[in-house]
């Protein structure tokens, strides 16, 4: 962003710079229309496609947004949305400014905050989310710094509602890599679970609101509160509450509610909060609801359920022992026994026979008796001090848990390895070996606890942290997934896979730069043929995202002679060449993964946008119709179906197809894609609408 005296959007003056992401910058601006020159925030957002149905399609999204942000800048402690506009391949903002401090500037270590000032705090902002949540806006992103008090007028404001780059960031992980919107080390405290798999509700605010609460009570650094992708999350805020001298009972279980990982559990409605806030405040002792809150150790954790959500097909993924391309990393848990064998410790058998020698030998041979004896009570003790017989046992229980996982008899294998771990509990292999399956049986929840204790057990293990980057990437905590891939790479420099999966993390993160790097690097180690193969589609995808089509070609045609079957790299090798232009190569690419892969839907709606780039409007829609006919619930043929039933004149067939589309995004939780279904919708319903300005293809931000 230039910082010359050019005027942005032909009124506002650049001051400096408040904050940059890779989405975007927060700017301090002056408006020159107005007398003295009031300060004012813009927001940049930079667009991620240059393909200008898709730009038109975001912009109107984009101008949706701003115009509930309008509504509900109406509130004196919501920032007021004064105008927008477009320039330099980038949608801007301005937004009032509000000068004060911040609460992450109150938040200090060490200075616990009383429970009454936490109580108004929580009041205040509740009163803000209630309002909001009235408009159906969820924030989406609390943390302290977004909570300002006014320097002059000392009420609470609360920052950047709507998630507006959230939009932009969605447009981009549909054309490119899917990835999921994360933050750093220092706010993931206030995420929830369903926040970081892309799945948002009205209560994912509450559990960051209570988070902060719960920081402001404790006086605990950021750094040192848990995280909801942690094992025992509930446990911890638990002891955390019953440990914070004075704090009211009542006022730690309403705490302990807001913030339960498992968000069905949590409050729903913030006015639900405050209801119970007031009649604390009335009452300490009060019943909330017609229920006592007392007991907060009732607030126990809960596995959420589902499995993470996959994302578009044309991807860069990671890699799988058997498949070198899929949609999770490669698996590579460990395999041997589980622990030392039992040590034979012999001994002399004692001489029983009747003494026929005088007294003083007789005493002497008792005393060789009793000593002997002795020698065989302490062997024996070192034997079970030593849990041995245990072991045995937990051993032959995981020998039978692998006999059970060689017939898919999951079940029985998850059974036999919890009993191991019951008999000799610190075995980091077993712990290991159960987590894998517990992750491929769903149970992420146990998964990331059991590798979790297997690394604290055996910490120079590099496989347990690189299998613990595969857990956290499969759910969403793209970060931990990073750091512990690097984690691997620190204890063994030639980790291949690590590498590979390390790349397709930062991809996911949105660092393809980092990405290509470490694509880079696994090649260079001289891997096997599918990880080596792995490692060029991948990098393929990543150059393509940056720009660099002519490498990425280059790579995506590697892995094709490397793996002349697999038909996504084919897609891939499609997806380049529609950005290079080759709309009649990449008809080809798709023709091929669709002979490879007749009945996956993916080639078929990747051949369908192609199509329509090359105005075969019959074709796609036959090509769409086919994506559906084989997966019926695949939201982005409805949505992209419907709106070339709307470039053809088929008005209602296009409204069923976006109802449709909204049903699956609201089934997935998916609040992005339902809105912009129902907003295609209204605009086929609205008599003054024009069809014919409804875009035409790739414009759906993903579920």
């Amino acid at each position: 962003m230039s910082t010359a005296n050019k005027l942005l959007g032909e009124r506002y003056q650049f001051i400096e710079v408040l904050g940059s992401s890779q989405m975007g910058q927060t700017l301090l601006v002056a408006d020159v229309h107005y007398p003295g020159h009031p300060k004012c925030v813009l927001r940049q957002i930079r667009l991620p496609t240059r393909n200008p149905m898709t730009l038109k399609f975001l912009l109107r999204l984009l101008e949706k947004k701003v115009e509930v942000l309008h509504n509900i800048g109406q509130h004196k402690q919501i920032p007021s949305t004064f105008s927008s506009f477009q320039a330099n391949r980038s949608f801007y903002l301005a937004q009032e400014f509000v000068p004060g401090r911040s609460l992450k500037e109150e938040l200090l270590p060490g200075q616990p905050m009383a429970e009454p000032i936490v109580l108004a705090f929580l009041q205040e902002a509740l009163t803000v989310l209630a309002y909001a949540q009235e408009h159906g806006v969820i924030h989406g992103s609390l943390k302290p710094s977004k909570l300002i008090r006014h320097e002059t007028d000392d009420y609470l404001v609360i920052l950047d509602f709507g998630r507006i780059r959230d939009l932009s960031q969605d447009m981009a992980s549909r054309e490119t890599t899917a990835g999921y919107p994360q933050s750093g080390a220092a706010t993931r405290v206030y995420i929830a679970m369903e926040q970081r798999t892309g799945r948002p509700r009205f209560c994912t605010d509450h559990y960051a609101l209570g988070m902060i609460a719960i920081q402001a009570l404790t006086g605990l650094p950021v750094e040192e509160l848990p995280e909801a992708s942690h094992p025992n999350t509930q446990k911890a805020i638990v002891s955390l509450l019953q440990n914070i001298p004075g704090l009211g009972l009542n006022t730690a279980s309403l705490l302990a509610r807001m913030v339960h990982t498992n968000p069905d559990r949590r409050y729903q409605k913030a006015v639900e909060i405050l209801a119970d806030l007031e009649r604390l405040q009335q009452d300490p002792q009060a019943s909330i609801a017609g229920k006592p809150i007392t007991g907060i150790a009732s607030f126990s954790g809960g596995a959420l359920s589902g499995a993470p959500i996959a994302g578009t097909p044309i991807a860069g993924t990671p890699v799988n022992n058997n498949h070198s391309i899929s949609g999770t990393p490669i698996s590579a848990i460990p395999t041997g026994g589980s622990g030392q064998q039992p040590t034979v410790i012999e001994t002399d058998e004692p001489d029983t026979r009747l003494p026929t020698i005088q007294q003083p030998n007789q005493k002497r041979s008792w005393a060789f008796l009793g000593a002997a004896g002795i020698a065989v009570c302490l062997a024996l003790a070192g034997v079970f001090a030593w849990k041995l017989p245990q072991r045995f046992l937990a051993t032959q229980r995981i020998r039978n848990a692998e006999a059970a996982e060689a017939t898919q008899d999951f079940d029985t294998a998850l059974s036999h390895y919890t009993r191991s771990l019951e008999l000799y509990p610190d075995n980091p292999q077993a712990l290991a070996h159960r987590s894998q399956l517990a992750f491929e049986q769903g149970d992420t929840e146990m998964a990331l606890a059991d590798i979790t204790r297997a690394i604290e057990l055996a910490p120079e293990n590099q496989t347990f942290s690189y299998e613990r980057g595969n857990i956290r990437f499969a759910v969403g905590d793209t970060q931990g997934a990073i750091a512990d891939y690097t984690s691997a790479i620190q204890q063994d420099e030639t980790f291949v896979k690590a590498y590979v999966n390390r790349g397709s993390a930062r991809a996911a993160w949105g660092d393809d730069e980092g990405a290509v790097e470490d694509y880079t690097e696994a090649l260079q180690l001289d891997p096997p043929v599918d990880v080596e193969a792995a490692a060029y589609l991948n990098r393929c995808l990543s150059h393509s995202n940056l720009g660099e089509q002519v490498l990425a070609l280059e790579d995506c045609s590697e892995a094709i002679d490397l793996r002349p079957s697999h038909a996504l790299a084919y897609q891939n090798r499609g997806l380049v060449r529609r950005r290079l232009g080759d709309s009649q190569g990449a008809l080809q690419d798709y023709n091929i993964a669709i002979q490879i892969e007749p009945d996956s839907p993916d080639p078929y709606y990747n051949r369908g946008l192609t199509r329509q780039l090359m105005n075969d409007l019959p074709g796609a829609m036959q090509d769409f119709t086919q994506a559906l006919t084989i997966a019926p619930d695949y939201v982005f043929a409805l949505y992209d179906r419907g709106l070339l039933n709307v470039e053809l004149g088929n008005r209602a067939d296009a409204i069923a197809d976006f109802r449709s589309a909204s049903q699956v995004c609201l089934e997935l939780g998916r609040t992005g894609c339902y809105e912009d279904a129902l907003y295609q919708i209204s605009l086929l319903e609205d008599e003054s609408s024009q069809p014919s300005d409804v875009p035409e293809s790739e414009v759906f931000s993903p579920p």
